[in-house]
């Protein structure tokens, strides 16, 4: 149990039921940038600087059936390690682009996404970046995805 508590550290994913909020925690290495939850994957590829911005990069799979999803900008954030928080200006989820994008994934199809944050000023890592993705009434369940230490490169 104490090993989990330390993995879960690294990475947690919380997921929406039908019944109400029910915390989930998964475990991956901090190496790792992929995560996957009752048929959803999420792997964050990069974080770019853009100017005084960040853009963060990403696929998104359906690993079990074709799924309408959303990638809802207005829910994503990060935050550096100064406590200083961050919510996404704008998001794209395949060729949609907006604060709330909608998606038809085809199972095993992995789809581009990106996320960018305005004004992001002298920060090299962010200490957490929270996605969520999900379907609200569709049938894609809605999830939210944290990755910790992110590193944000050069562009």
């Amino acid at each position: 149990m104490e090993m989990m508590w330390k993995l879960a550290q690294n990475v947690l994913i919380f997921s929406w039921i039908s019944v109400g909020f029910s915390p989930q925690v998964l475990s991956i290495s901090p190496a790792e940038r992929s995560i996957e939850v009752e048929g959803l994957k999420y792997n964050l590829q990069q974080c770019t600087r853009v100017g005084q911005n960040v853009k963060c990069d990403s696929f998104v799979t359906s690993t079990e059936r074709d799924v309408e999803c959303y990638l809802f900008a207005n829910k994503l954030r990060a935050f550096d390690f100064a406590g200083n928080q961050y919510f996404a200006e704008s998001a794209q989820f395949g060729n949609s682009s907006g604060q709330v994008t909608k998606v038809g994934l085809i199972r095993g199809i992995p789809v581009k996404s990106s996320v960018l944050f305005n004004n992001i000023q002298k920060v090299n890592k962010l200490a957490v970046l929270e996605v969520v993705v999900g379907g609200g009434w569709s049938s894609c369940k809605t999830h939210t995805f944290q990755f910790r230490n992110i590193s944000i490169d050069a562009p």
